[in-house]
């Protein structure tokens, strides 16, 4: 394939016998697909078409999937691309990613023009995921120096990475003029950047690492003071997966109790650094939330790999998908992702379902290897939400 190519696509389903909800799979079996972070937009506004990432020829790039023609168009194409960072524009015009760990990158959706819109010095090398603001206009990402960054290719790789310390920044970058702010600088692995919607004052970020071995991981940073404030971390526990609620109105996180092995939602609320407990739920990884936080997706897995004391955190396998409705505390199974966890090609996140809601929230959006390769999954959740509020 190559890049405005157009392959019709047949999608199959099926229905889960325990649940009864039905499961589509969008792509081939004999190519590795997958859906982008799932707090970064890959829907179009009206949810017709999907942004995926996959591999062609070794290389790992983007398409944009039509689920009403039931096509697939290749976007990009060559090596360096993150498949998994980037997003579509909020008017659905174009693709922006990050390419080579260096270069801003936007792609014109209807001509597939390529404009590089920033390019980090070379001294620097991106990091996690850059996020837009509400707006679109601008981005923000972190970048460690390249003398002490290294690529990551497992998970081994991850640890190596916390314990060498890595200069680490947080800049501010203007997609139209390619000016950039730097917010700050410090001589630790920082990470997942965001800024809270519609208010570019106030940011989140996290200290990565082991979960384990990180006392505080989520800190909010004032734009006006320059302050960074942690959230509050019992010591007992460990934070992961933070995201802001696409109304603004709080941090959503996962926490992981060692001695008891439980794992909850948990919140920070916007203007506070007061942690809170929200509700017990299965061993999830990821969570997503709909515009409100009033519904959550989350991923079942096992033992987590990001952390150095493996045995203090045991869990059993868990396979399943699930809805959370956090004002309830009301949890439902929605299907079995099955997915293996699997580091792919040296890709530490391809077979992760990283799940997130259609805009509609009619369907779940999600990857699994479960045949073999990775691929991209839509589960119907909407009879599941009937006679419930959305």
């Amino acid at each position: 394939m190559a890049k405005g190519d157009v392959t019709p696509l047949t999608f199959t389903s099926e229905i889960d016998p325990v649940t009864q909800v039905r499961v589509v799979r969008l792509t081939p079996r004999d190519r590795i697909f997958h859906r982008n972070y799932f707090y970064q937009k890959c829907f179009s506004q009206q949810g017709r078409q999907l942004l995926i990432g996959g591999v062609d020829e070794g290389n790992w790039n983007y398409w944009l999937l039509d689920l009403q023609q039931h096509t697939l168009r290749q976007l990009t194409e060559g090596p360096g691309d993150n498949s998994f960072d980037g997003f579509i524009t909020q008017d659905d015009s174009a693709l922006i990613f990050m390419r080579q760990n260096r270069h801003i990158v936007r792609v014109e959706l209807d001509s597939l023009r390529e404009e590089i819109l920033y390019e980090l010095p070379s001294q620097w090398v991106s990091t996690s995921a850059w996020a837009p603001d509400s707006t679109g206009s601008k981005m923000i990402g972190m970048s460690l120096s390249a003398e002490t960054w290294i690529p990551m290719n497992d998970w081994n790789d991850f640890q190596r990475q916390y314990h060498m310390n890595p200069t680490t920044r947080c800049e501010v970058v203007d997609l139209a003029t390619g000016r950039t702010e730097i917010l700050f600088e410090e001589s630790r692995w920082l990470g997942h950047p965001g800024f809270r919607p519609n208010d570019t004052n106030t940011i989140m970020y996290c200290h990565e690492g082991p979960h384990d071995l990180i006392r505080n991981r989520i800190w909010l940073y004032d734009r006006q003071t320059g302050l960074s404030t942690p959230v509050s971390q019992p010591e007992a526990e460990t934070f992961t997966h933070e995201f802001w609620v696409p109304d603004g109105s709080r941090i959503v996180f996962v926490s992981l109790h060692k001695e008891t092995h439980q794992r909850h939602i948990c919140q920070t609320l916007a203007g506070s650094v007061q942690s809170e407990k929200v509700m017990e739920m299965p061993a999830c990884s990821h969570l997503m939330s709909n515009h409100d936080g009033s519904l959550l997706v989350g991923d079942g897995c096992g033992t987590p790999v990001d952390l150095t004391d493996e045995g203090g955190y045991t869990a059993l396998t868990d396979p399943w998908l699930y809805l959370f409705a956090p004002d309830q505390k009301h949890t439902r199974k929605i299907t079995r992702h099955d997915t293996s966890w699997r580091v792919i090609d040296g890709q530490c996140q391809a077979s992760h379902p990283h799940p997130s809601f259609s805009p509609d929230l009619s369907h779940v959006l999600y990857t699994s290897d479960r045949d073999g390769l990775p691929a991209v999954y839509l589960a119907e959740i909407a009879p599941l939400l009937k006679g419930s509020s959305k």
